[in-house]
């Protein structure tokens, strides 16, 4: 390779570690900006929770919400056509519990959503002031609803939570490896770059895993009317949606009292195919949020390829140098992201995950984003 090109080569490597490390800096801005948590409000609340095929966790679910410090209202469960004794569990708490209210969906009409149905459905029987999620196979800590609830105002319509991949049994073989390791790298990840675009007032991701809004927010948007046909994006979709519409804010709760524990994928397929139903959300967001996300990733990408570059003899020292820029901001960022989610040695996990990172989000993103996904597997949609 010539002199010359190998200049251009690094002079663009250069530039993306410098745009990528730019977003970081911002994004660190963002994590400083976050509000803390206030006082409890007096509202009456409903955990609507959409299930298929959760006999094996369901129970695990109702009692964590049973013993919440801060008790809600009613736990409305929709079964969505499970073929398992899901809902004859979520029945025979109702016994027991009144505040429990079963529901069960036999039919889905065509080209909706079956989760956006399920959702729909519970939040039209519920009766709460503030809605709050999360899904049948997690575990919401006894301080979530307080928590969520601690982090409205009068001026916030959405709070955004957080979640932790459970992996189990305790101290299993199933806690070690490069899956496990990745996963939880990837989620940390993640939530950190949600909780600065929070800070920054520009909200673009969100988890049904754990989230909280008004009703009054839901019926503002048209509920998930926007997108029904999308098999993701109860949450990332819905929280752009209030941005563009309302006035409300949105707040963001990352402390571990809050971090709702779900199960993690047993294995890459299950990873896979979570992911990519979560990417396929992407082909329905905002044009400036899909346009940031590519330049973000793609800065990503190019840097990283700088360091290989360098290596091969395909580009000068400035690709290196690149690369070093974009390792020091992935360290910068997720190190003041561990601060604010109590998660302090997080960090050491950039170098050696990052280039999975890198492969995941090229291959993984655009699959999920072109691919037909279903939400449960064996679900027709």
């Amino acid at each position: 390779m010539s002199f010359e090109l190998m200049t251009v080569v690094g002079s663009v490597c250069l530039a993306a570690g410098t745009s990528y490390a730019l977003f970081h800096v911002t994004l660190t801005a963002g994590l400083f900006r976050l509000r803390r948590r206030g006082q409890i409000p007096s509202v009456k609340v409903s955990v609507i929770v959409a299930a298929r095929n959760e006999a094996g966790s369901v129970k695990g679910l109702l009692d964590a919400l049973l013993h919440q410090s801060r008790l809600p209202e009613e736990i409305v469960v929709v079964d969505d056509r499970s073929t398992d004794e899901t809902f004859s569990i979520v029945t025979s708490y109702r016994a027991q519990f009144p505040v429990i209210v079963p529901i069960r969906v036999a039919e889905v009409p065509d080209g909706v959503s079956p989760k956006k149905h399920a959702l729909s459905t519970g939040i039209a029987a519920s009766s709460g002031d503030i809605l709050f999620f999360t899904d049948a196979d997690c575990q919401p800590p006894p301080g979530w609803i307080a928590g969520l609830l601690g982090m409205f105002d009068e001026h916030t319509g959405v709070v955004v939570g957080t979640y932790l991949p459970s992996l189990s049994p305790p101290n299993s073989t199933q806690q070690r490896g490069v899956l496990p390791a990745f996963v939880s790298y990837e989620k940390f990840k993640s939530t950190v770059l949600c909780a600065g675009s929070l800070g920054l007032g520009f909200p673009w991701m969100a988890s049904g895993s754990s989230l909280a809004y008004r009703r009054e927010v839901y019926d503002a948007v048209g509920g998930f009317t926007a997108f029904l046909e999308s098999q993701s994006g109860d949450d990332d979709l819905f929280v752009q949606r209030v941005r563009r519409m309302t006035h409300w804010s949105v707040a963001f709760s990352g402390s571990v009292d809050t971090a709702v524990l779900t199960t993690a994928p047993a294995n890459v397929t299950d990873f896979l195919r979570q992911r990519m139903r979560h990417f396929s959300a992407g082909r329905k967001y905002a044009k400036d949020v899909q346009i940031a996300l590519v330049l973000y990733h793609a800065s990503n990408l190019v840097a990283t390829a700088g360091l290989f570059a360098y290596f091969l003899g395909l580009a000068p020292v400035s690709a290196l140098e690149a690369y070093a820029i974009k390792i020091c901001a992935d360290i910068i960022l997720l190190a003041f992201g561990g601060h604010i989610l109590e998660r302090h040695r997080a960090w050491a996990l950039v170098i050696p995950m990052e280039f999975l990172y890198v492969l995941y989000t090229t291959l993984v993103g655009p699959l999920g984003v072109i691919s037909r996904v279903a939400w449960k597997p064996g679900s027709s949609a």
